[in-house]
């Protein structure tokens, strides 16, 4: 009846005043009564506080129809039974029951008469849930302002000078000091913005809170309202061409009009449009090749009408209409170019160029002398210009026509093409130069190197150095902690020797205990016996001494004379009662003495004994501490072998893959210009890599990632919107085959892929305010939750979209930092609850928590060792843990404003942070040393991430603005969200 009589104080709706049972008004019979509008809002009013979850007093939670209807207290709500039901019973305060106290400190009131009424009808209709399911794509989503561009997350990839940064809802990318672009989704109904334009809207609806990358597919994920959105990297699609007969030996196109000329092995040429799957036109060029090292140079005119394939010093021209032709030209050819309909250009092999009349039909003009070296290239620009093979551009005066000098290359180029928009002409260099990028400004007339070696070569060199250097710091700390569990052991064991030593002493000091104790055994005895003789004598010398005393005083006659002589005789005989008494006195302090040298011996041998079992029982546990030291120290040393032997392996990754960057190329002898469809000015440079078979993009002077091909790229050129390539592939020893391929640059290079928490019902409970994926680029983990109740943390499988690991209740706050240990096998977490914890990533168990902060964990780490973690928090305090010892090894104090973020610095023990006074700061973990103190921004500072090497600082603002330092707090760049036009699909 007690604990009845306690759930139903617990279940008691809010008063302030003890009362008895409360009135009720009446309802009209046909009030239906609502659950999501009449009764819900009063409970959460009233009773939610104090019956919630995460604090459900007396196990009783009323957020919800099923929790009250499953809670383990019976009769909480039993619908359509109002009088039975608990709930209505302490709302109307029914028992006399008095809870909460008048000062319940929420606030909390009685119901009144006409709540009470809708109560009781509701319970009455059946008690019936009318909650609708909540679907965020169906909310009523209203637009950031675009001024608010807070930037709460920043992240740079691992691999590549590539970051992203979000402003409010939109995510840009900036490769070097460039934003390369936006994170769009599709617009959709559910998507629908008012800020959208038709075609697309930003990366989230809400505030983006977090960001990742990772580096193995080089996929984004972004944090919002109850969802994740995941964006792969596809920065071409593939677009429709039609496929040869034969493998395509040379390629030709009309940038303006997606036309594409091939020629095949079997010296047929075919005309087509891209998207189209047949060609428009074929005819052979009855061409007599001889040598396969010679190859034809094909030319396609604007409209597709003819194409004209030089070889030697004959020029083939077919028709669409069927005509051929064919011309012997001066000199052996060894460039063409259609300039326009009506115009062809050859450049040839003694320094000449030659135009041809190609209507009403071929015409050929006085060859020009251009250069004393073969002409490889000829680019109609407003001001013609060639290239021979030494490398020197001659450009031809619009006036007079006359040929000059226009720039020297530092080397032949092995391929050109033009960027109209930006005015340039990018060129791969050959010889002592081969593979090398640049470009020519055709204002200024100069030349600018833009990459000699390629960038995936150069990240793969990046990213095995960086695997060495954290094994090096491993090797480290593994050799660390086995030297010092070595010393520990050897420290145990002098201290078990020692101890032993002084067991033995206690154990013979027991022997000598025992013995004494024997011998004061013996005397004691001894004593004992001497002092109850003594007293025996004494009782029979004084019972005699009475007798004979009596004896005489008996004989008072004469006759009885000799005989009372001799009794008093025998009576003068006997020894004195004062003797008597001295002997017995004598032997009782002789026995008094003994009996005390026992006791004191017998608490000498107990305490020798207890001296003894102490001992022993510290040498087991000595010996067990012992055998685990050593068992850690060989456990160590196999580690440290096998990382030794891993660190071995990754030196010879490292040196190769050095090697290999510094012997790569920024690209093959192939390179083509493509612009974005719809965006004016959005231009790419796309080369083959020579590490890799793939394309590789260069929006300025850094490379995107590299898009994977399935075989090698031997021609490559494009059209205004588009690339075309031929791929070729081997088929068998000694054969391959060829493929013609195009692609249109997306407007942006990554992809909305998958959104977690699409589904429904949807797992996410709200906003997630942090995200991180594991090294190995398989799991991604969430933390956000419910402000004040709960926190969530969620690991999610990737590749599925599923999610692998829910675990329950980790903070009894929001989560609102985690991060990955280096091996991917931990997870730590820091949460508004002021707690930070680790967490086993496989099967979700909790195996370390940390407390020490006063306030929101806001920031966390893991340094590369794994064997510490920093945290930071709103008390604007900095704690630096230690997994080992589970205790604070450092705590950095002295910050003026709450510390929002935190990251180690490569390999080092150094921690860079923000906080809101603007100030960005380096501090040694290990002693605490400030090395940094520099004021980036004069605005709040919410996000902080740095390169992988911890040589760059990425520090972003409550206003949209983004800065990258230097170790040394030199600004190298700076970042802001720029509105570009966005692209018609």
């Amino acid at each position: 009846m007690l604990h009845r009589c306690l759930v139903l104080c617990l279940l008691m709706l809010c008063s302030l005043t003890a009362a008895a049972e409360l009135p009720e008004s009446t309802l009209p019979p046909d009030r239906k009564v609502s659950y999501f509008t009449d009764i819900a809002p009063l409970l959460q009013q009233n009773c939610v506080a104090c019956h919630r979850k995460g604090d459900d007093e007396g196990g009783v939670m009323l957020e919800s129809v099923d929790a009250m209807k499953t809670s383990d207290n019976d009769e909480v709500l039993l619908p359509s039974k109002p009088e039975e039901s608990r709930l209505f019973v302490a709302a109307t305060h029914g028992d006399d029951l008095e809870m909460p106290p008048a000062k319940n400190g929420v606030g909390a009131k009685n119901l009144t008469p006409q709540q009470l009424a809708l109560l009781r009808r509701w319970i009455a209709q059946g008690a019936i849930d009318d909650t609708p399911k909540e679907d965020p794509s169906k909310n009523n989503w209203q637009p950031l302002p675009t001024s608010n561009r807070t930037s709460f997350a920043a992240t740079m990839h691992p691999n590549r000078p590539l970051k992203a940064i979000s402003f409010g809802n939109r995510v840009g990318l900036f490769l070097g000091d460039k934003m390369v672009t936006e994170l769009r989704r599709p617009q959709t109904t559910a998507d629908a913005l008012p800020q959208s334009n038709r075609n697309s809207s930003p990366a989230q609806r809400d505030f983006v809170h977090a960001i990742d990358f990772d580096p193995h597919s080089n996929l984004i994920a972004t944090a919002g309202y109850r969802e994740v959105a995941l964006w792969k990297y596809e920065p071409l699609q593939a677009v429709t061409l039609p496929s040869t007969p034969h493998n395509v030996i040379a390629l030709a196109t009309s940038a303006r009009n997606h036309h594409i000329a091939v020629l095949t092995a079997d010296h047929s040429v075919h005309v087509g449009t891209i998207g189209n799957q047949a060609f428009q036109w074929s005819g052979n060029s009855q061409l007599n090749v001889t040598d396969e090292k010679s190859i034809p140079k094909l030319a396609l005119s604007p409209k597709a009408n003819w194409a004209a394939i030089g070889h030697q010093q004959a020029l083939h021209v077919l028709s669409a209409d069927g005509v051929k032709s064919k011309l012997n030209t001066p000199a052996i050819i060894t460039c063409c170019i259609a300039t326009s309909e009506n115009e062809l250009v050859l450049g040839f092999q003694d320094g000449r160029i030659q135009v041809i009349g190609m209507a009403p039909q071929d015409t050929l003009t006085d060859p020009i002398k251009v250069s004393a070296n073969p002409i490889q290239h000829l680019i109609a620009t407003p001001t013609w210009l060639a290239i021979d093979n030494t490398g020197l551009v001659r450009s031809a005066d619009q006036i007079t026509g006359t040929w000059e000098n226009f720039v020297k290359l530092p080397a032949p180029a092995t391929d050109t093409s033009l960027s109209v928009d930006d005015n340039k002409l990018f060129v791969v260099l050959g010889g002592s130069k081969t593979g090398t990028l640049g470009s020519i400004d055709l204002t200024s007339k100069q030349f600018q190197e833009l990459a000699v070696h390629d960038p995936a070569a150069q990240a793969i060199a990046a990213n095995a150095k960086w695997q060495f250097d954290v094994g090096t710091k491993q090797s480290l700390a593994l050799t660390a902690e086995k030297n010092q569990t070595a010393s520990d052991a050897k420290a145990e064991q002098n201290s078990l020797d020692s101890l032993i030593k002084k067991t033995d002493d206690y154990v013979k000091q027991q022997e000598t205990a025992k013995q004494a104790l024997e011998k004061a055994q013996q005397a004691d005895e001894t004593a004992l016996k001497t002092l109850q003789e003594k007293q025996a004598l004494q009782n029979d010398v004084n019972q005699n001494r009475q007798t004979l005393t009596k004896q005489i005083a008996g004989l008072t006659t004469d006759d009885q004379a000799e005989q009372k002589a001799t009794l008093q005789q025998q009576l003068a005989k006997l020894t004195s009662e004062a003797d008597l008494a001295k002997q017995v006195k004598t032997a009782m302090d002789a026995q008094t003495k003994t009996a005390s040298d026992l006791e004191s011996k017998q608490k000498a041998l107990k305490q020798a004994e207890g001296k003894v079992v102490l001992a022993k029982a510290d040498r087991g546990r000595m010996e067990k501490r012992l055998s685990r030291f050593k068992e850690l120290e060989q456990t160590l040393a196999d580690q440290l072998a096998e990382e030794k032997a891993r660190q071995s392996e990754r030196q010879e990754q490292m040196t190769a893959s050095q090697t290999a960057a510094t012997q790569s190329r920024a690209a093959t002898n192939r390179i083509a210009v493509v612009s974005t469809p719809g965006i004016k000015g959005q231009t790419h440079l796309a080369s083959f890599s020579t590490t890799a078979e793939a394309i590789t993009l260069w929006p300025g002077k850094q490379a995107l990632p590299t898009i994977p091909l399935a075989g090698k790229l031997i021609e490559l050129s494009q059209t205004e919107t588009h690339l075309i390539g031929v791929l070729e592939t081997s088929t068998a020893p000694n054969e391959t085959q060829t493929e013609l391929l195009a692609w249109k640059l997306q407007a942006s290079p990554w992809q909305l892929a998958k959104r977690l928490g699409a589904s429904q019902p949807n797992p996410l409970v709200d906003r997630v305010l942090c995200l991180a994926i594991d090294p190995s680029g398989k799991r991604l983990a969430t933390g956000g939750g419910q402000p004040s109740r709960e926190g969530e943390l969620l690991i999610w499988n990737l590749e599925t979209g599923q999610i692998e690991t829910r675990i329950e209740q980790p903070h009894a706050d929001t989560v609102l930092c985690l991060d990955f240990s280096p091996d991917g096998s931990r997870l730590a977490t820091g949460s508004a609850d002021g707690l930070v914890k680790v967490w086993e990533v496989a099967s979700g168990a909790l195996l370390q928590t940390f407390e020490g902060h006063t306030h929101h964990v806001t920031a966390i780490d893991w340094r590369v060792d794994q064997r510490e973690i920093s945290s930071a928090a709103s008390d604007a305090i900095i704690k630096v843990w230690n997994l080992s010892t589970g205790k604070a090894s450092r705590t950095i104090t002295g910050l003026k404003a709450e510390v929002t973020s935190l990251r180690y610095l490569g390999i080092d023990n150094r921690i860079a942070i923000t906080d809101g006074d603007g100030y960005v700061r380096i501090y040694r973990t290990d002693n605490g040393a400030r090395e940094l103190n520099t004021k980036p921004s004069s605005n709040y500072l919410y996000a902080l991430e740095t390169s992988q090497s911890g040589d760059r600082i990425l520090a972003a603002d409550s206003e949209g603005q983004a800065v990258e330092i230097d170790r040394k707090g030199k600004v190298l760049h700076r970042h802001e969200l720029i509105d570009a036009p966005v692209a018609s699909q």
